[in-house]
């Protein structure tokens, strides 16, 4: 009975100190979890191996889940799997439906998306189009392609037939817009204050040059004056006998007899002479000396003579002869002459009767200004572009794109999705995932490996685990391996039981 007892308590004791000892050395992996010190020294096994060594563990398990577990083409090939491809096609099918029913306009989206940054945006996009734009449209390819195509337009227009162009509403309009204008134009003050300012700078330019009248005015008018003289000299004539008779010049006539009859004469004599009797044997000695067609050509070779004697004469000379006075009434008659005479309503609209029925004969407007010039497409692209080109490097050009493109976005940020989509969504939600598909695939081929490489996963798994508190990673890894340390631990007391069995034998052997 002795012996069997000292069985029993060697098995126990052994059991005891196996259970212990395996339950000391797992608790001993993590606790404690800091150092303790005694006297400055610090007490051996603390802290635990795992507290003392983590951060070595932590390296060695983030570079092997990184070099053996997580490597790049394991990262890929879960990318690129089936189920993640069916997830995003369930995810982007959802969101389109959910954006289907969603009647909030871009703008609130945007507002309730950004914030105080959407203001910001907006203007940022406004500012980079205008400056795309204008960038584009500067560029010496941009200038090449639009005098290509500027050409083929300039060149098709002037291919269509002139009955076309002439007879066509438009044309009709134009002509009206345009006589209209010239109308308004012709009649305001400042057209007249300008034609008032051309005409007295040409004046005194005239007045400033050695030139006689002869010089300034056009060849040929000064001969068919003269001719204009002879041919009507009756006329000439009769108009001067007809202007004696007038009671102005009349008045003067008789003055002129009266004083000389008194200047001339006894002051006897003078007195039985009477001056209507004198001014009428006057009127009747001319009216009868106007008849004779010997007088009235000398009358018009008397006047003819004097025109040459005017044309001949320096412009400078005239103008010694012209007071401020006779000169603002010359400006103002002929400014009235040209407004009101010579660009009368009547001639405005013959001119363009006139153009209408010069360009009738043509077939094509292509005809027409070929006679003009055999260049012309070239000539008139050419002036367009620079035009255009000056336009669009001015001020003016980014401020009315900076309108257009403002206005444009305003208009379509008051859409909504929903609109967007209509009732196409089946249709949407395929050329959504169709993109998605081509915008990861590419992502895959080419960016992938280089994404997940800078991201360093064994670096991550590393800072991951330095992250964890002591105490929550030795709550993990025993909630992870408990039933592995618990059989560890009973493990211990077999063994113990084992050696406590062992014991007593073999001192009983080697008694």
């Amino acid at each position: 009975m002795k012996y069997i007892m000292n069985y029993i308590i060697s098995v126990f004791i052994g059991a005891a100190i196996g259970y212990i000892t395996n339950w000391l050395a797992i608790k001993m992996l993590f606790r404690p979890h800091k150092e303790i010190k005694i006297l400055g020294k610090r007490l051996p096994f603390t802290p635990g191996l795992i507290p003392k060594e983590r951060y070595r563990i932590s390296a060695s398990v983030g570079k092997t889940i990184g070099e053996h577990l997580l490597t790049k083409e394991t990262l890929v090939e879960a990318l690129a799997n089936e189920k993640m491809d069916n997830h995003i096609k369930k995810w982007i099918s959802e969101k389109v439906r959910a954006i289907k029913n969603n009647s909030t306009s871009l703008k609130e989206l945007l507002k309730n998306t950004l914030g105080d940054r959407y203001h910001g945006l907006i203007e940022n996009i406004n500012s980079r189009a205008v400056a795309k734009i204008r960038e584009i449209v500067l560029t010496s390819a941009s200038r090449e392609n639009f005098e290509i195509v500027l050409k083929e337009f300039i060149g098709k227009v002037c291919r269509v037939p002139m009955e076309y162009i002439t007879s066509s509403a438009y044309l009709s309009q134009t002509k009206e817009f345009t006589i209209e204008k010239l109308k308004k134009l012709r009649d305001s003050d400042s057209f007249r204050n300008k034609l008032k300012g051309y005409i007295e700078n040409g004046i005194e330019s005239l007045e400033n040059s050695d030139k006689t009248i002869k010089d300034v005015i056009p060849e040929g008018i000064t001969a068919s004056l003269k001719v204009y003289v002879y041919s009507s000299r009756k006329d000439i004539c009769d108009t001067i006998h007809e202007m004696l008779k007038q009671p102005s010049v009349s008045e003067r006539l008789k003055s002129a007899i009266s004083s000389m009859i008194n200047t001339n004469l006894n002051p006897l004599v003078a007195a039985f002479i009477k001056v209507d009797g004198v001014y009428a044997k006057l009127i009747g000695a001319l009216e009868e000396y106007f008849k004779e067609d010997e007088n009235q050509r000398n009358i018009a070779l008397l006047i003819n003579d004097g025109i040459d004697k005017l044309t001949n004469e320096k412009i400078t000379e005239l103008f010694k002869k012209v007071s401020v006075e006779d000169r603002t009434i010359v400006t103002e008659g002929l400014v009235t002459l040209l407004s009101e005479k010579v660009l009368a309503d009547a001639f405005i609209e013959k001119i363009f009767r006139e153009l209408e029925q010069s360009t009738s004969k043509y077939t094509t407007l292509d005809e027409l200004l070929s006679t003009i010039n055999d260049n012309y497409v070239n000539l008139s692209s050419e002036f367009i572009l620079k035009k255009l080109v000056e336009f669009a490097e001015g001020e003016r050009f980014c401020d009315l794109l900076e309108s257009l493109l403002s206005k444009l976005i305003e208009e379509l940020l008051k859409v909504s999705p929903a609109q967007l989509i209509g009732e196409e969504v089946d249709v949407v939600i395929d050329i959504a995932t169709e993109a998605w598909e081509g915008i990861f695939n590419k992502f895959l081929e080419k960016d992938a490996l280089a994404v997940i490489e800078a991201m360093d996963i064994p670096k991550i798994v590393e800072d991951r685990i330095n992250s964890f508190d002591v105490a929550f990673a030795e709550e993990i890894i025993i909630s992870i391996a408990k039933r592995e340390l618990n059989a560890i631990t009973w493990l211990g007391a077999l063994l113990g039981a084992i050696m406590g069995i062992l014991s007593p034998l073999l001192s009983a052997l080697y008694r």
